[in-house]
């Protein structure tokens, strides 16, 4: 990391688990497209387009990207005075925060970071901000309860049919309405976000020593065939 503060641009063209890390410096992440899912401690987020979220320096977490990801990580060296959040969290969206992010997202795709020019201006300006963060446990803008619903039905090892039985009782949508809302909020239909998450689930009971038939079947899938056309798909 050269300069104080450091912008980097990540996307995913597949399922990218990036493995559990702690890094030397505080990081803003801002979900620019679609979901990733970060476990921070025993808890797991999902953050999905729009969302900022704090690390403090030295904070262990690992991200899983799924696919259609895009996001960007702004670094902020112990070279940046002032205070900023000492914990992990959701940003409350700053009235400057947004705008200096879209102008230094532009500036920086066209050339690359000059500290001494505006690029520079900009960044500097951004770390002057950060005595101005406010942390929550929550996200600026909420899931919808629909997706919520959708989400914890996942997470239960729930299928198709699980996810819309269950989102019909104590939501009263329709499965369209859930299909809808979930490709609205996190960028991805919820049949592919689905598939990625038995994937993640596989690669997590392969480290705990499962077969991979058994890793496969435990994490959702029915058929061997079912989890090789999603490897295909997902993890080529």
């Amino acid at each position: 990391m050269s300069y104080p503060v450091h912008f980097e641009t990540q996307s995913a063209h597949r399922l990218e688990l990036l493995g559990r890390h702690r890094q030397p410096s505080d990081q803003l992440l801002h979900l620019r497209a679609g979901s990733l899912l970060m476990r921070l401690g025993r808890d797991e987020f999902v953050l999905r387009q729009g969302d900022l979220f704090w690390l403090p320096a030295d904070c262990l977490h690992g991200l899983t990207l799924w696919q259609g990801c895009q996001f960007n990580r702004i670094r902020f060296s112990v070279r940046v005075r002032g205070e900023r959040p000492r914990a992990a969290g959701y940003l409350h969206h700053h009235p400057l925060l947004m705008p200096l992010l879209e102008r230094l997202e532009r500036q920086l795709a066209a050339a690359p970071l000059d500290w001494q020019g505006h690029s520079g201006r900009l960044s500097r300006l951004l770390a002057d901000l950060l005595p101005e963060f406010k942390i929550s446990s929550h996200a600026a803008a909420p899931i919808d309860k629909g997706v919520q619903c959708a989400l914890a039905t996942v997470r239960q090892g729930g299928d198709l049919t699980a996810i819309a039985n269950a989102c019909q009782q104590t939501q009263g949508l329709s499965p369209r309405e859930v299909l809808d809302q979930f490709k609205q909020q996190l960028g991805l239909g919820l049949i592919e976000w689905l598939e990625q998450w038995q994937l993640y689930q596989t690669l997590q009971h392969l480290k705990q020593g499962l077969s991979e038939e058994q890793a496969f079947r435990k994490a959702g899938f029915s058929t061997q065939e079912q989890y090789q056309q999603a490897q295909q798909r997902y993890r080529p």
